[in-house]
């Protein structure tokens, strides 16, 4: 492993406790968890949502609170 891929996997390991939404991937663990029940534009509109709603540095337990909130509000908006 070179210098360069342990600094990358140590920033990684650092910012597991965090959501950035600077990044096009950071959406997927996301849709993974949340597709099951909802569609995949509805959580990408959630995460850019919770994007906007939740400060920096997005600790990731409050983005997910965020997230279940708002997909919650999405379906029963959806069934009116």
């Amino acid at each position: 492993m070179s210098w360069k891929d342990d600094d990358d996997k140590e920033e990684i390991d650092r910012d597991k406790p965090f959501v950035s939404c600077d990044e096009d991937w950071e959406d997927d663990p996301f849709i993974d968890e949340f597709t099951p029940q909802y569609s995949v534009p509805e959580v990408k509109r959630a995460f850019k949502h919770c994007c906007e709603k939740v400060a920096p540095p997005r600790p990731r337990a409050e983005f997910q609170e965020c997230m279940r909130k708002r997909l919650k509000l999405m379906k029963i908006m959806k069934r009116r």
